[in-house]
C-alpha cells in the first residue's frame, strides 16, 4: 500500500524517510562499542546509581525523622511545648535532609556533553568524558560511607565536575 494522497499531497513519508526513522528507533545509528558512547553511558549509569543510593539514604533519614517526631512528649498544661533540644534536633535533621535532596538533584541533573561536540576532535572529547567518568565514580566512592563531611565532599566533587565542563566548553568560544 503506497502513501495516501489527499489533494495531491502525500500524507505519509516516502520509503527512505520511513526506513531512516525505523533505523533510528532500532538504534542503528548508535554504536555501543564506540568509546565516546560507552563512556557517556557509563557516566549516566554511575550518576543514576548515585541517585538511587541517595534516594535510599533519604528514605532512611525520613524514617529516622519520623521516629524523632514520634518521641516528642505529649503536651500538658504545665509543659505545652516539647523540649527545645528535641525541636533543634528535628530542625537540624530537616535541614540536613534538604541539603541531601539538593545534592541528589545536582547529581541527577549534572550535564553530560552531547554526542557530537562542536570544534573539538574525538580525542579531546574522549579525554573530557573519561575525566567526567572518573569524577562521577568518585561520587559513588563518597557515597559508600556517608559521614558528616560527605555532603561537603560531594558538593566539591560536583563543583569540580562543573568547572571541568565550563573550562572545556569555554575553550571553544572565541
Amino acid at each position: 500500500m503506497g502513501p495516501s494522497n489527499n489533494y495531491g499531497l502525500a500524507l505519509t513519508p516516502n520509503a527512505v524517510i520511513r526506513n531512516l526513522a525505523l533505523g533510528w528507533l532500532n538504534s542503528w545509528s548508535y554504536d555501543y562499542h564506540d568509546p565516546l558512547n560507552f563512556t557517556r553511558d557509563t557516566c549516566i549509569l554511575v550518576r543514576n546509581n548515585a541517585d538511587r543510593l541517595l534516594g535510599e539514604y533519604l528514605k532512611q533519614l525520613g524514617e529516622e525523622l519520623s521516629q524523632r517526631r514520634k518521641t516528642f512528649p505529649l503536651p500538658t498544661r504545665e509543659n505545652p511545648f516539647p523540649p527545645q533540644e528535641m525541636l533543634d534536633a528535628v530542625r537540624f535533621m530537616e535541614l540536613y535532609i534538604n541539603e541531601v535532596q539538593s545534592i541528589r538533584t545536582r547529581i541527577i541533573g549534572a550535564p553530560v556533553p552531547p554526542k557530537d561536540f562542536i570544534r573539538h576532535n574525538k580525542n579531546a572529547n574522549l579525554k573530557l568524558l573519561t575525566e567526567l567518568e572518573v569524577l562521577d565514580k568518585s561520587l559513588i566512592d563518597l557515597l559508600s560511607t556517608i559521614t558528616d563531611s560527605t555532603i561537603s565532599q560531594l558538593k566539591s566533587a560536583l563543583d569540580r565536575r562543573d568547572s571541568l565542563l565550563m573550562s572545556f566548553f569555554s575553550s571553544t568560544v572565541r
